[in-house]
């Protein structure tokens, strides 16, 4: 099932499943009637309308239209498991069947009205509908408990009397009397959406408000005839047919019209409703040929197994019969991106950690070869004017000596620190300094508009990547002749073009263009180096924004 959806709403339509699939089971070993063939293929009908719910509870589990959804199609199951049990329990069993009885029974009138108010996303309903809602609850609230009081069970009972009788018929159809006309302004507030929609949502409206009009004549309907006459078992059990009228114009709103792309959470729901029509399919036929062969019930079982063994060595096939159905390729493009995205970061965290471990040892190379050596000198320097102190004019030559290497310290501990981080990024920014770099060097044009924000990384690999291609141009081209330019739209792109020669035959990267392809790749972005034509070389840097 979705991985998103509630424990709650996994557990009302795993309910459904198994109250849809033993009402099908018992209809098969009772040689039962047509009536109860219908309200058991009603039950496993009414499974669509407790996936919907399913799905939308995983998208937003806050969603009151999941909920009524989910609701409908276990009271449908109950409905169709609740003749055949009634026989099999005895005293407070039976009051439990009524409650449950008349709990269903309000549950599948909610998916009438408060299912058509509430449906899609539970607050679309307008100003009509936010009347409506509270108004259902109460009548559907008067159902359920005029219903338990008239259930034969308790209209039965010698504790009951004909208090309660009276007082639960008069709730009974005080229920009635809101729900009935209910269903028909619900059905006003789905005409009233569909006129303020437009496009492809006012097209799915469209179907559902056909829906609710439907299961506004069929109520009326049963309604009328109630009246006239006592309504026959297979006249309601007909009536409840245009719940399933509502389903199929909900999903079909949602599968072509996209009226909630649910299209991942029903990836992930089929494969499960795959294997278990198949468990409740072999079981179904099990006892329906096979146990007179294997014992009854234990031909059930037997069938249950190995169509629970076949499904699981079968889960790979599903999925991908789930995908074929939902995306039209066998793999879900929702984790194929994500591994795609998962192999990027571990390919980009792999680049930090070599790059990072890089310049560690590029710091420690230039500490240890280049200042290190210096100040050692500059120590040895001072060892030295003290042995000769007496001598003044050699004690001048061996300062001044010391004096420019100590300026050549300074200016190593300059470029150490240049490298780490530009000064010119802090006091001019990135367009600044690359602006301030390509003027020294000699830049034809530059050009950079205005650019988003970057991180600070960002900004340090691109103004590098930025110097190290004009250097080159500088030196390998016409002087005045390359241009820059910084731009930032769906991507941050570089171009250092120039005139020179281009790239020779059996180019091989040096040191500053393999620098430059690491910085590009270290910030998840990519160079590339071509020769233009009559003559020249561009350099082209991209970076991905917004993550």
């Amino acid at each position: 099932m979705p991985a998103g959806a509630p424990w709650g709403a996994r557990l009302l339509f795993g309910l459904a499943g198994i109250l849809a699939a033993l009402s099908a089971v018992l209809a098969a070993v009772t040689s039962a009637d047509a009536l109860t063939w219908v309200q058991a293929a009603s039950a496993i009908a009414y499974l669509g309308v407790g996936l919907l719910g399913l799905l939308f509870a995983s998208e937003s589990p806050r969603n009151p239209a999941a909920w009524v959804l989910l609701a409908a199609s276990v009271g449908t199951a109950v409905l169709a498991v609740e003749p055949a049990v009634a026989g099999l329990v005895a005293g407070p069993g039976q009051l439990s069947l009524a409650v449950l009885d008349s709990l269903a029974g309000a549950a599948l009138f909610g998916l009438f009205t408060l299912g058509v108010l509430l449906f899609p996303d539970g607050h679309g309903y307008g100003r009509l509908g936010r009347v409506l809602v509270p108004i259902a609850v109460a009548g559907l609230t008067l159902l359920t408990i005029g219903g338990f009081g008239s259930h034969r069970v308790v209209a039965s009972a010698s504790w009951a009397g004909g208090t309660v009788e009276a007082a639960s018929t008069a709730l009974l159809l005080s229920g009635f009397a809101i729900i009935v006309p209910l269903t028909a302004l619900a059905a006003v507030t789905t005409t009233q959406r569909r006129r303020a929609a437009a496009g492809a949502t006012r097209r799915a409206l469209r179907l559902l408000e056909a829906a609710a009009w439907i299961n506004t004549l069929a109520t009326l309907a049963c309604a009328a005839v109630s009246v006239l006459v006592k309504l026959p078992d297979w006249f309601g059990a007909v009536a409840d047919q245009t719940g399933i009228v509502f389903a199929v114009a909900a999903w079909i709103g949602i599968a072509r019209h996209r009226l909630i792309d649910l299209r991942a959470a029903l990836a992930h729901t089929l494969p499960y409703l795959l294997a278990s029509a198949l468990v409740f399919g072999i079981a179904a036929v099990a006892a329906a040929l096979l146990g007179t062969l294997v014992g009854g019930w234990f031909g059930v079982g037997v069938g249950a197994v190995v169509a629970a063994l076949v499904s699981l060595l079968l889960r790979d096939q599903l999925q991908a019969l789930a995908n074929l159905a939902v995306y039209r390729q066998r793999v879900d493009p929702v984790a194929a991106h994500a591994q795609q995205l998962e192999r990027a970061l571990r390919d980009s965290h792999e680049l930090l950690v070599t790059a990072r471990d890089e310049e560690r040892r590029r710091i420690r190379r230039d500490l240890h070869d280049g200042l290190g050596p210096t100040l050692a000198g500059l120590v040895l320097g001072v060892e030295n004017v003290e042995r000769h102190l007496d001598d003044p004019a050699r004690t001048r030559a061996e300062l001044a000596r010391l004096h420019e290497v100590g300026k050549g310290a300074v200016q190593d501990v300059r470029r150490i620190v240049y490298a780490l981080r530009p000064p010119l990024l802090d006091s001019l920014g990135l367009a600044g300094a690359i602006r301030e770099q390509a003027d020294r060097l000699g830049a034809a044009s530059v050009d950079i508009p205005d650019l988003p924000e970057l991180p600070e990384t960002m900004e340090i690999g691109v103004y590098l990547i930025a110097l190290e291609a004009m250097k080159n141009a500088a030196t390998h081209a016409r002087p005045g002749t390359f241009r820059v330019r910084l731009g930032a739209a769906e991507r941050l792109r570089l171009e250092v073009r120039d005139d020179g020669p281009g790239l020779p035959s059996g180019y091989t990267p040096g040191i500053g263009i393999g620098s430059m392809r690491d910085r590009a790749a270290e910030l998840g972005g990519t160079l590339d180096i071509r020769t233009l034509r009559p003559r020249g070389t561009l350099v082209l840097a991209e970076w991905a924004l917004g993550g």
